[in-house]
């Protein structure tokens, strides 16, 4: 996902170090996926996804990925450490009385 071409490894590397760094999360950073809990995969994955330019966030169905969360804060407060120019979070009629929306 991330265009290797245009950067070189060494500022790629630096870029995803300090994202993590924002999140707190170096601890994951050279772990494989099924090593993490929920909420670290799902930091790991609006990571990936923030390495492409302009990229359009839609987060599907959170309660899904993250079960025992009971609202949507962990959602806004991971978005505000990465800038992305569009976010689509999709909440269905039966997850509505999850989040108290």
């Amino acid at each position: 996902m991330i265009d290797e071409y245009h950067l070189n490894k060494k500022d790629i590397s630096d870029r995803v170090y300090s994202i993590f760094q924002k999140f707190d999360m170096l601890s994951i950073i050279n772990k494989r996926e099924p090593f993490i809990d929920d909420y670290s995969r799902f930091i790991a994955k609006l990571i990936r996804a923030s390495m492409l330019p302009d990229a359009k966030i839609v987060i599907d169905r959170p309660s899904l990925m993250m079960p025992n969360r009971d609202n949507l804060n962990f959602i806004y407060k991971s978005i505000d450490l990465i800038e992305f120019k569009e976010i689509y979070i999709l909440i269905y009629d039966w997850e509505v009385g999850k989040y108290g929306l």
